[in-house]
This record gives C-alpha cells, sequence and structure tokens, in this order.
C-alpha cells in the first residue's frame, strides 16, 4: 500500500498587532501618491494633488528626506549647547548666575565673600507621580525672576517672580543629601500658594533667606558693579553694601 503524503504551503500568521503594524511602519515608511478631481455635471471644479510620506525620523533621513531641517535643528542644537545658556523671553538677559561646585572638584573661587557663599550647589526636591528625588543644581537671576536649572539641563525646571515669594524658612527636624537642611519656599502660584523645597551647605541657604526676607515681597537684582544680588529697594536708595556702588537716584538724593 503505497504510503500517503501531504504538501507543507506556506502559511502567513494573520495575527498581527497593531505594535507590529507601527514597527513595520517606522521602519519601512509609507509613500501615497494621490489624484483627485471633483467633477459636477462633468464640469471638473476641484484638483487635489497628494504627495505623502510617513516614517520613522531615521528612515526619512536615510532616503534624504528633511535632510535640510536636521542639519538646522543639530547646528542650533549646537549652538545652545556651546553657549550654555537659558531659554529667555524676549529682551531678558542673564544678569547673575551662581555655578555650582563639582564634588572634589579644584575650582577658582571669587574674591567677593557674598559671592563665594551663593557659588554653592542647591538641590532641589522634584517629585513625579510615584518617585521623588533630590536633583543638583544652580539658582540665577533674570529680570527679578528666580532660576533654578539642574546640572545637564537647559531650561530652568523652577522659575519664580522673586517679587512673589511670599515666604522662606528653613525647616527644623527635615535634611536633604548629606544630612544637609532644607530651605521651604511659598510662592503664589496661578490657582493658589505653593511650596518648592532646597537643600544645601547653611551658610548658603542662610545667604538667600536673608535677601528673600528683607525684600519682603519686593523684586531682587543684582549689583550692576559687582553682580551681588539684593533687594532692588535697597539698591535703589541706598547702593550695594558689597562693592559700595551707589545709584544715581541715592548721588542726586539732597544731603
Amino acid at each position: 500500500m503505497a504510503e500517503q503524503t501531504s504538501v507543507l504551503k506556506p502559511r502567513r500568521p494573520r495575527e498581527v498587532t497593531l505594535n507590529d503594524l507601527l514597527d513595520k511602519l517606522l521602519e519601512k515608511g509609507l509613500m501615497l501618491h494621490a489624484d483627485l478631481v471633483i467633477t459636477v455635471a462633468g464640469i471638473p471644479l476641484l484638483g487635489v494633488n497628494l504627495r505623502l510620506a510617513l516614517a520613522g525620523m531615521s528612515t526619512m533621513l536615510r532616503y534624504g528626506i528633511m535632510s535640510d531641517w536636521d542639519e538646522i535643528q543639530r547646528a542650533t542644537a549646537a549652538q545652545e549647547q556651546k553657549k550654555g545658556s537659558l531659554f529667555l523671553s524676549a529682551g531678558e538677559k542673564v544678569s547673575f548666575s551662581v555655578f555650582p561646585e563639582e564634588a572634589g572638584g579644584n575650582k577658582k573661587q571669587k574674591t567677593d565673600a557674598g559671592s563665594n557663599i551663593l557659588n554653592r550647589i542647591i538641590h532641589y526636591f522634584v517629585s513625579e507621580q510615584r518617585k521623588s528625588f533630590w536633583l543638583p543644581g544652580k539658582f540665577s537671576l533674570s529680570g527679578g525672576r528666580l532660576c533654578w536649572t539642574g546640572q545637564g539641563y537647559r531650561e530652568p525646571l523652577f522659575l519664580v517672580d522673586s517679587a512673589d515669594v511670599r515666604k522662606v524658612a528653613l525647616l527644623a527636624g527635615h535634611t536633604g543629601p548629606g544630612e544637609m537642611p532644607v530651605l521651604k519656599m511659598v510662592y503664589l502660584g496661578r490657582l493658589h500658594p505653593q511650596e518648592a523645597y532646597f537643600s544645601g551647605e547653611r551658610e548658603a541657604l542662610e545667604k538667600w533667606l536673608a535677601l528673600f526676607k528683607e525684600a519682603k515681597g519686593t523684586f531682587l537684582e543684582t549689583c550692576p558693579a559687582c553682580g551681588i544680588p539684593a533687594p532692588a529697594r535697597r539698591l535703589l536708595n541706598e547702593g550695594c553694601s558689597a562693592c559700595g556702588w551707589v545709584s544715581g537716584k541715592a548721588k542726586n538724593r539732597p544731603g
């Protein structure tokens, strides 16, 4: 009796998920060329000429599509990274910046004692969904706004008008990284007061604490001569206590 044999035929599984479809679309791409003419009573009224390319950016660049845009974006990003500047609004400029000290690094110390105290690393408490952590970074002042920018970031993660700061205090019984003290800041949010927490060396935090308490809801500015931050009211009326700079208003005040 002859043995019966079955012929194996190729079969393609039909279970294709949405993820498989998206992966194939991004990897291979999709090209659509269409010409559409809408007519009424035999008279052409509207014509559509459609040329569509849909794919992942790596696929686009591999075939030379959007290569000019990619070169412009890379050049812009390289310039911004080289400058290391913040993204500021039109007409703004950084008037004071505090750069954090690297752990174990040998940094050139500033001659001014007040600036040296402020030139310390400051940690910012970040809470995202189910996790929270401390990030090291720096403080800077620009146009009366207090900015905190993390190491490795170009945009500030914390930004507030210095005049909107309503309360600052060192928290008793709370410590941050390395058992350093914690500074609590209450400021005006869009709908209600909000809180922010910073941690750093006590000497540096006390310096910022004294500045905000003296400002009492007014703007913090920087001395045009030495760059040390101070309440704008004191700079205009009395001058800078750090370097002795005197404003034009104080000079012209009758004795």
